[in-house]
C-alpha cells in the first residue's frame, strides 16, 4: 500500500487519538496485514476523525478530510484484495 507521508502521519495520529489501548500493536504493522475487524475498527476511528475535523462550515472537505477521505478507501481497497485472494 502506497501512502503519502502525509497519510502515514495522519494515520498514526487517528490510531494513537482513536484507538490508544490499540496504538503499539496496530502502528507496529502495516496495514496489509491488518484483519477485517482491524481495518473495520480503523475505518470507524477515521470516519470519526473525519466528522470531528475534515469539514469546514460549509461541510465541504477540507484538506485534512480529502486526506482522510483516501485513507478510508485505501482500507477498503486492502479489504476488498483480501477477499479476492481468498
Amino acid at each position: 500500500m502506497k501512502l503519502s507521508k502525509e497519510a502515514k502521519e495522519l494515520l498514526r495520529e487517528v490510531i494513537a487519538a482513536e484507538l490508544p489501548t490499540e496504538a503499539e500493536r496496530l502502528s507496529a504493522r502495516a496495514p496489509e496485514t491488518w484483519l477485517s475487524a482491524e481495518r473495520s475498527q480503523m475505518r470507524d476511528a477515521i470516519g470519526h476523525e473525519l466528522a470531528r475535523s475534515g469539514f469546514d462550515a460549509n461541510w465541504e472537505p477540507t484538506a485534512r478530510g480529502r486526506v482522510l477521505e483516501d485513507l478510508i478507501d485505501v482500507i477498503n481497497r486492502l479489504g476488498e484484495a483480501r477477499s479476492s485472494a481468498s
